[in-house]
């Protein structure tokens, strides 16, 4: 009987379930379609319909609800009996936030990003401001230069 490699583990956040195949077997190549089942305890099992072209990507994403998934895969193939697969998955699910939480940290996030804006309007002044002191104080040494060289020509006039 012919296999089919079906795996599943954890990425991202939220309990995402990442659930792969062997997209090169001839079973796949052989598919006119599949099913997906998930089992999760508690729940009624679901079944998500994959045509051959979702077959031949290798790979679906699932957002789960509970702590344990069965997964499995049946291959109906245009040739020959179907192949199926299974696998399971036992993981705790991350917590989540409350939504008071959640509004929480977007509103921290809001006030900080208030507050690096305000910051950054404060800086721009206090630079235009030493940017007008800079220039003024140019203009100061350049007065006092003409005056020195006229006391000087004064002076040597005098003599």
């Amino acid at each position: 009987m012919e296999s089919l490699p079906l795996s599943v583990f954890e990425i991202d956040r939220d309990g995402q379930l990442q659930i792969t195949w062997d997209r090169n077997s001839a079973g796949i190549k052989d598919a006119a379609y599949g099913v997906l089942e998930i089992n999760e305890s508690g729940a009624a099992p679901k079944a998500i319909q994959l045509d051959s072209g979702n077959l031949q990507t290798g790979t679906f994403t699932y957002a789960r609800a509970a702590d344990k998934a069965e997964i499995k895969l049946i291959i109906h193939r245009t040739t020959g009996p179907e192949l199926r697969e299974s696998t399971s998955f036992l993981g705790r699910l991350p917590e989540r936030k409350s939504g008071d939480e959640a509004e929480e940290a977007k509103q921290r996030e809001a006030d900080a990003l208030r507050q690096r804006d305000e910051m950054a309007k404060q800086l721009d002044s206090q630079a235009a401001k030493t940017r007008k002191l800079e220039k003024d104080m140019e203009a100061m040494r350049q007065e006092m230069r003409r005056q020195q060289k006229r006391r000087m020509a004064n002076q040597a006039s005098q003599k």
